[in-house]
């Protein structure tokens, strides 16, 4: 798809964006703000991972849920195949099965998943390929188990992470290479139609990881690990892996903050990543470590998903071990 850079419809378009003026999250989290809690193993987990040699381990990486709350996970193989893998629940977090994505290999991260309605009422997929592509591909014709049909690319740059509403697409995009090297400072705003609406700059805080290729001082800089669109403003999500044996460097810190469109700060929740760990051992859960695997925004409620089991401890791990977390704020 190309992209058409029309002036004066760009101009008509940001001026009618909704700019979120205020946004106030709560200090922590309580046994109220839980949304799910699901096995870190999914049901088929080791059928899957047999199916692909040199295949160590699968990892969540994204996720989201559809117009009827059910609940979609993307996963992905260290060492990295040529499928990433859906994993799907319904909206009670029974497991109905999974699909596999041809979008995975080396140098991609599974940092984004959209499922939308399409004109005629079904769920399309949407992911970014490993050398950067937004594609599009097809469920309806596929039965659980199957590699799903890619239905098209389209010609927007990404680096990993990307958000979609009914009216804008968020895209991590990039200015010179898809590298590591560089700060993934630079967000893209577009309508549906692919017109570029606003480039959106983050401090380096806020930008993502920055490897030591970059900057030498990378764990200084919170590690971004998604980011979702809102009714006038958007979230990002951070946390790297940890547990409680490591450094806690500012990269592991847990949490979201949410932005306006000009990439200012409204609000954040950041924690400590033991402290974070903490709060969801005050909710009974078996934590031995903590890292955050993305966000969403649904009807401006949003929904972050944390990883705190290790998948060594499978007793543990094959009845929980990811938990999306639910913050409900003020404009």
């Amino acid at each position: 798809m190309a992209l058409r850079l029309n002036s004066v419809f760009i101009l008509a378009v940001i001026c009618s964006i909704q700019i979120c003026s205020a946004a106030i999250l709560s200090k922590s989290y309580s046994h109220n703000d839980i949304h799910i809690t699901l096995p870190l193993l999914f049901n088929e987990y080791d059928d899957v991972l047999s199916q692909y040699d040199g295949a160590k381990y699968l990892y969540p990486s994204s996720f989201a849920l559809d117009d009827d709350n059910n609940i979609y996970i993307q996963y992905i193989f260290e060492p990295k195949q040529k499928d990433n893998i859906l994993v799907c629940y319904n909206k009670k977090g029974n497991y109905l099965g999974y699909y596999k994505i041809p979008s995975g290999g080396r140098g991609g991260a599974g940092e984004g998943l959209a499922i939308i309605q399409d004109y005629n009422g079904f769920n399309v997929v949407y992911v970014v390929s490993n050398t950067g592509t937004l594609q599009r591909y097809n469920m309806v014709s596929s039965l659980y188990g199957d590699r799903l049909f890619k239905e098209r690319d389209f010609s927007i740059n990404a680096f990993n992470q990307f958000s979609m509403s009914q009216d804008y697409w968020l895209i991590e995009g990039y200015e010179s290479e898809r590298s590591i090297k560089y700060s993934r400072n630079r967000l893209e705003l577009y309508s549906v139609s692919g017109d570029l609406l606003r480039v959106i700059y983050l401090q380096n805080n806020y930008s993502g990881y920055i490897v030591s290729d970059a900057s030498p001082d990378a764990k200084n800089y919170n590690k971004r690990q998604g980011i979702a669109l809102g009714d006038g403003f958007f979230v990002a999500s951070y946390g790297a892996f940890y547990y409680s044996k490591m450094e806690s460097t500012y990269n592991t810190y847990q949490g979201i903050r949410v932005f306006d469109f000009s990439g200012k700060l409204l609000s954040e929740k950041i924690f400590h990543p033991n402290e974070m760990m903490n709060v969801l051992k005050k909710m009974g859960l078996t934590v031995s470590r903590i890292e955050n695997e993305g966000v969403i925004v649904k009807n401006n409620t949003i929904y972050s998903m944390y990883i705190y089991s290790d998948r060594y401890h499978h007793k543990t791990s094959r009845s929980e071990g990811i938990i999306i977390l639910l913050d409900e704020f003020t404009q």
